[in-house]
């Protein structure tokens, strides 16, 4: 199945890359914990094992890449976002948690 998104505005860019993405960075426990009780049931559902590869499409602060990659230890783990504040605050978690 392919899916075909809506070109991102230059507003929405600007947003995501100012003062929206900066909040949800900063507040990123907050939207982890709201979002977090889904995580096990995508994962599972989606069988990440020791050896997948995984592509975390609009990660944020990368949340679900970060706990892909612990399914995931001889595979790998890739998040992709437009708010460089939320890949700032991904990469940072990513190197505190060792994954």
């Amino acid at each position: 199945m392919t899916v075909v998104l809506p070109p991102m505005t230059p507003a929405q860019a600007e947003a995501w890359n100012g003062y929206e993405g900066e909040h949800w960075a900063a507040h990123h426990a907050r939207y982890d914990a709201v979002n977090g009780g889904f995580n096990d049931a995508l994962l599972d559902a989606a069988a990440v094992g020791p050896r997948d590869r995984v592509l975390d499409i609009g990660c944020g602060d990368g949340q679900i890449r970060r706990l892909a990659a612990r399914r995931a230890p001889l595979g790998r783990a890739t998040g992709v976002d437009l708010s460089g504040p939320m890949l700032a605050r991904a990469r940072s978690l990513a190197r505190a948690e060792g994954v």
